[in-house]
């Protein structure tokens, strides 16, 4: 266990998803003069990290109870030395090492997480005016890209969607829109699925809950619905006498 404690905390390079190790890679290119700066700065993060596995193996049976945390099997966790993201995949589950004054650790939730779009004031396409709400369902499947790209990701999911929602419902009619609820939840989810794809989230579904009208609308499509049926209703269809065989 010390062994493996000792090989995980000496390794210090950084390697993150794709692309942002391709971006890492064009910013070092294109701060060439400033690469010696880097190559010193990286010099003495070993350094530290370095007297810092030292002391914790002189210090190992008291020091062992600050360098380890755990992680539940729904979690994974991204450790960062000296401000940077340690080398390799994702931590977890289980126990992992850690040196307490030079690492940061971030947790990520792996299940299925939701948030509530509420209700939306939205004018559709005929110009009627509409009041929606949805819930949105989705989970972490990149990391990395979750934590370093976007922050405070579940309100900035919950700002695009009502944005998304109302650009959606504007585009239809008032009847598509209560004739064709699952399609137009359908596309939602497509447009949402593109745009948080570079935060590393995949979405999972969504949901409109309600479409509420205006009072007045609802009693005026509520007196169109009975004239129809007393329209289609045929009065001398009713035998009114007994019929004699």
């Amino acid at each position: 266990m010390l062994r493996n404690m000792m090989l995980g905390l000496t390794r210090v390079v950084p390697v993150v998803s794709e692309e942002l190790s391709a971006q890492r890679a064009n910013n070092s290119r294109a701060g060439g003069g400033q690469s010696s700066g880097g190559v010193v700065v990286e010099a003495v993060g070993k350094v530290l990290t370095l007297l810092s596995v030292v002391f914790i193996i002189i210090t190992f049976p008291i020091s062992a109870w600050m360098c380890v945390k755990v992680i539940q099997e729904h979690e994974r966790a991204i450790v960062f030395r000296l401000g940077r993201a340690i080398e390799g995949r994702a931590k977890g589950p289980g126990l992992v090492w850690f040196i307490p004054w030079l690492d940061a650790i971030q947790t990520v939730d792996l299940r299925t997480m939701f948030f509530n779009i509420w209700p939306q004031e939205v004018l559709t396409a005929d110009a009627v005016p509409l009041k929606v709400d949805a819930v949105v369902f989705f989970w972490v499947v990149d990391l990395f890209m979750w934590v370093m790209r976007v922050v405070n990701g579940p309100q900035a999911m919950s700002l695009l969607a009502q944005t998304t929602l109302k650009t959606m419902i504007g585009a239809h009619t008032l009847e598509d829109v209560l004739t064709q609820k699952l399609a137009v939840a359908k596309r939602m989810e497509m447009a949402l699925c593109l745009e948080f794809k570079s935060w590393g989230v995949q979405m999972e579904r969504v949901e409109l809950k309600a479409l509420t009208l205006p009072v007045d609308l609802q009693r005026c499509m509520a007196s169109e619905a009975v004239a129809f049926r007393r329209a289609g209703a045929n009065p001398m269809g009713k035998c009114q006498y007994p019929t004699l065989w």
